[in-house]
C-alpha cells in the first residue's frame, strides 16, 4: 500500500476519534450539569439525608459512568484499514470496491492463487489513479455536532452564571454531597433560629412551649409543623409574629406522644428537624402483695394481685411491683403519715415494701425515673382495710335469770357459749361478794373458735364464810389466742347475781315459784282444751257439709 492512501486512511481514522472524543465530551458535560441542578434542586426543597445525599452521590457517578462508556469509549474503535475503507467506499460507491480491494490486497489479508501480479498491479495502478483526488477525511463531518456544541455551550454557561450568582448554594452542594455528616444548610431571605432549648425532654402531659426567632425578610405569620413519633404527615399550625419582637411561638396544652417539628417562615424552613422526647410515666407492669398473718390465727399465707383489700390486724404485708421503666426512687404515700421508701432492684426495674398496719389507710404511689429527673404521683388512691381482732363473743346459757336467791349450800350449775374468729384458749368464772374485789376460778382451756362450757360451782367452795344476806355477783369470762401486743383479747358475759337467803326464804321463793308454774301449766292446759273442742266442731260440720252434697247424686242413680 502506498504511502498517500495510508496516510489518508490514518488520518481518516483520526477525524474518526475527534468526532467521537467531541460527541462523548459533550453528551458527558450535559449530563454532568444536569445532575448537579437536579442535586441541588432536591436538596434545597427537601434537604435529603446524609444517607440519602451518599446514594444520591453514587448513582450520580453511577450515571456519568454509563454514559461515558456508551456515549464516549464505546465509539472510540481503533484503526482497522479495511473498516476505514468501507466507510470511505460508503460515501463514494463510484470507487466500486476498488479502495477495499486494495486494501486487502496491501494487507495480504486475501490471496489468490491464480490471480496474475500483473493484473494486482494494475488494479492497484486503478485505484491510487481514482482516490488521488478525493480527501478521505471529508467523510466525517463536524458540522454534525453543531447542535449539540451550543446545547453543551448554553448549559455551560447557565451552570457558570448559576455559579457566580449562589457561590454558596453551590459550595453547601458540593459540602453536603462529598460529606454525607454535613449539616451546612442553603441561604434564605429569611433566617430562623430555634429558641426553645435542643434537645427538648419534658413529662407526659406537661406543656410545652416552641419559640422562633427570624430575620431578614420577616413576614407577620409563619407556620409551625409537627408530625408525632410514627406518623407520616405534619400537621401545620399558624404562628403570628409578636408586634415588639420577630418572634414566633406556639403552645401545646399537653404533651402525650413525642414529636418532631419545625417552622415555615418566609423562604425559609428550620433544619434539622426538632425533636420534643415525651417521656411517659412509669407503668406498674405487675403487682403481687403477700399477706402473712399473725401464728395464733392459724391461717396460710397468700399472694393477691390487687392492691385494694382487706387484713387482719397484725398481718405483715409485702407489695412487690414491677415496671415498665426503671426508676430512680419510689415512695408509697399514706394520708396523714410519713411516706415509706419502696426498696428498689439494682436495675430499678422492682420495687418491695413491708408494712405491719394497725389502722385502715388510704395509699398512693409517687415514682422518679431513672433515666430522667421527672416524678409522678399517681392519680389512683388505694385503700387496704385493717380489720381488728375483736374480743370473743360469750354468753350464758343457763341459769337465764339475771338475778336469783338460793341458800349457801347450794350448787349453781352454769352453761355458757363463746365464740372467737381465732379461737378461744380459756374461759374463768369471774366472781365477787358483795363490793369486794373481783375472784376468778378457772373453768376450762380450750382451742376451738367456737365452744361450750358446763360447770357447776358450789357457793360455800367459792366463799366459805358466806352467809345470809349476802350476794355474790359473777361473769364467765374468756380469752382468744391473740399473741400481739397487749396479750390476749378477753370477753365476758353480762352480769349474774345469787342472793343468798336462809332455808325458810328460800323454800317459800321456792313454793311461790312453782305456784306460779302451776298456774301456768292449768291455763295452757285449759288453752289446749279448748283448741281440741273448737277443731272438733269444725271436723263435724264439714262432714254435715259433705253429706249434703252426695244426697243428690244417690237418688240420680236410683
Amino acid at each position: 500500500m502506498s504511502d498517500t492512501i495510508q496516510n489518508k486512511l490514518r488520518e481518516t481514522w483520526g477525524k474518526e476519534r475527534q468526532f467521537a472524543h467531541l460527541r462523548g465530551l459533550s453528551t458527558f458535560v450535559i449530563w454532568a450539569v444536569g445532575l448537579i441542578f437536579v442535586d441541588l434542586l432536591l436538596d434545597w426543597m427537601f434537604l435529603i439525608p446524609g444517607q440519602i445525599r451518599f446514594l444520591l452521590l453514587m448513582a450520580n457517578f453511577i450515571t456519568l459512568g454509563v454514559i461515558f462508556h456508551k456515549r464516549w469509549w464505546q465509539s472510540l474503535n481503533p484503526y482497522d484499514p479495511v473498516r476505514v475503507a468501507l466507510q470511505v467506499e460508503g460515501r463514494h460507491p463510484e470507487f466500486q470496491n476498488l479502495l477495499v480491494s486494495y486494501v486487502q490486497f496491501e494487507a495480504g489479508s486475501a490471496t489468490i492463487s491464480h490471480a496474475s501480479p500483473r493484473l494486482i498491479e494494475a488494479m492497484q495502478s486503478q485505484t491510487i489513479q481514482v482516490t488521488e483526488p478525493i480527501r478521505f477525511r471529508e467523510i466525517i463531518d463536524l458540522g454534525e455536532l453543531k447542535n449539540l456544541f451550543m446545547f453543551t455551550t448554553t448549559m455551560f454557561i447557565v451552570f457558570a452564571l448559576a455559579c457566580v450568582s449562589w457561590p454558596t448554594h453551590f459550595r453547601v452542594l458540593a459540602t453536603r454531597m462529598f460529606n454525607p455528616a454535613a449539616k451546612d444548610i442553603y441561604p434564605t431571605n429569611t433566617r430562623i433560629k430555634v429558641l426553645t432549648d435542643q434537645p427538648l425532654i419534658v413529662r407526659q402531659g406537661d406543656p410545652i412551649l416552641l419559640n422562633f426567632q427570624a430575620d431578614g425578610i420577616v413576614p407577620g405569620k409563619g407556620l409551625l409543623e409537627i408530625r408525632p413519633r410514627g406518623m407520616q404527615s405534619w400537621e401545620q399550625f399558624q404562628m403570628l409574629k409578636k408586634a415588639e419582637t420577630p418572634t414566633y411561638e406556639h403552645e401545646i396544652a399537653e404533651a402525650f406522644r413525642s414529636f418532631e417539628y419545625r417552622a415555615r417562615i418566609g423562604d425559609s424552613i428550620t433544619r434539622p428537624v426538632s425533636h420534643v422526647e415525651v417521656v411517659p410515666p412509669p407503668q406498674v407492669v405487675t403487682a403481687q402483695v403477700r399477706l402473712r398473718y399473725p401464728l395464733y390465727m392459724k391461717i396460710d399465707e397468700q399472694t393477691i394481685d390487687t392492691l385494694n383489700f382487706d387484713v387482719f390486724q397484725g398481718t405483715r404485708i409485702q407489695w412487690t411491683l414491677t415496671f415498665d421503666q426503671p426508676l430512680a426512687a419510689g415512695e408509697m404515700q399514706i394520708a396523714d403519715s410519713e411516706p415509706k421508701k419502696l426498696k428498689l432492684s439494682e436495675n430499678g426495674m422492682e420495687a418491695q415494701l413491708e408494712l405491719s398496719p394497725d389502722v385502715s389507710f388510704h395509699y398512693q404511689f409517687k415514682f422518679t425515673l431513672k433515666q430522667h429527673p421527672f416524678s409522678w404521683v399517681e392519680d389512683i388512691h388505694y385503700f387496704v382495710q385493717v380489720m381488728p381482732d375483736i374480743p370473743p363473743r360469750v354468753d350464758i346459757l343457763q341459769p337465764l335469770a339475771e338475778k336469783e336467791k338460793a341458800t349457801r349450800h347450794r350448787s349453781v350449775e352454769i352453761k355458757f357459749s363463746a365464740e372467737d374468729d381465732h379461737g378461744i384458749s380459756q374461759a374463768w368464772l369471774v366472781y365477787k361478794l358483795n363490793d369486794g374485789g373481783e375472784e376468778r376460778k378457772d373453768v376450762g382451756k380450750y382451742d376451738k373458735r367456737a365452744v361450750t362450757g358446763e360447770f357447776t360451782v358450789k357457793l360455800v367452795d367459792l366463799v366459805p364464810d358466806i352467809k345470809e344476806g349476802d350476794s355474790i355477783s359473777y361473769h364467765v369470762e374468756v380469752a382468744d389466742n391473740h399473741m400481739g401486743e397487749g396479750g390476749r383479747n378477753r370477753g365476758r358475759t353480762e352480769l349474774r347475781v345469787v342472793s343468798v337467803v336462809s332455808i325458810e326464804a328460800y323454800l317459800k321463793e321456792f313454793f311461790v315459784r312453782k305456784e306460779k308454774l302451776d298456774s301456768e301449766i292449768l291455763n295452757v292446759q285449759k288453752v289446749e282444751k279448748e283448741g281440741s273442742l273448737e277443731v272438733k266442731s269444725l271436723k263435724a260440720s264439714e262432714e254435715l257439709d259433705v253429706d249434703k252434697v252426695e244426697a243428690p247424686k244417690t237418688e240420680e242413680k236410683k
